[in-house]
């Protein structure tokens, strides 16, 4: 049994060896093929990798392009359109701040006795507003710098105008405006008292809103009175 196994295992060196000889011999072409087909396999196995890659890739931007955002929730569509509503909030906010407005001015005027409204002091010495004057910014809101001096003061006034003054109107603001209306400040001059008037002189008033009393101006109006004069005309000076 033992010399069986041992005839066997050298037939078997026999045959590997045999084997071995010839593929020492096979010709040299055989193996440059057997190289090339290797190369080649390896070659198309990149291939594939490479477009297998490529597809994929392809497959993720197709994926973004269909279905890039989804919606956790149902979107609320409001039926009822709002523009008009908040139409309707904005007219009532303006009407109620102008309300609102106009009841501060009141109980200013109420309690402080000084006139915030135009309308009123017009009423009171029964006299026109000849223009409102920004100081600051040197603006004419009425007419304008050349209509007061060319038409009001020279043409209509006949330069026979006299100035007077609420007593709260600051004498900066005073000095502010004669420079601003006339080059030569001589022909500029507030009078104090009224017993120097002549009966040529035109009375314009210069004040400004919530710097006179209600009670002040009845009491200009009665002392020029006594004179037969009256105010003709208002000049508002604003800082």
């Amino acid at each position: 049994m033992l010399r069986e196994r041992a005839i066997q295992y050298l037939k078997a060196q026999r045959i590997s060896a045999e084997a071995l000889m010839e593929s020492a011999s096979r010709p040299g072409n055989v193996i440059m093929e057997y190289k090339r087909l290797v190369r080649n396999a390896a070659m198309d196995e990149k291939t594939l990798f490479d477009l297998e890659n490529q597809l994929r890739i392809t497959e993720l931007s197709a994926a973004k392009i269909i279905d890039p955002w989804e919606l956790i929730t149902e979107p609320t569509i409001i039926k009822n359109d709002s523009t008009s509503e908040n139409f309707l909030i904005s007219i009532f906010g303006l009407f109620l701040g102008t309300f609102i407005g106009f009841i501060i001015i009141l109980f200013k005027e109420k309690n402080s006795g000084l006139l915030y409204e135009e309308k009123i002091l017009k009423e009171i010495f029964k006299a026109e507003i000849f223009e409102k004057i920004n100081l600051n910014k040197e603006i004419y809101t009425i007419n304008s710098k050349d209509i007061l001096n060319n038409e009001i003061f020279k043409k209509y006034l006949e330069n026979n105008m006299v100035f007077i003054k609420s007593k709260l109107l600051s004498k900066e603001n005073i000095n502010k405006f004669s420079r601003l209306n006339f080059k030569d400040i001589n022909n500029f001059s507030v009078i104090n008292t009224f017993d120097s008037l002549q009966n040529k002189d035109r009375i314009i008033l210069l004040t400004s809103l919530g710097f006179i009393t209600k009670e002040e101006s009845i009491k200009i109006i009665n002392r020029l009175k006594m004179m037969n004069k009256y105010v003709e005309g208002i000049i508002l000076l604003e800082s």
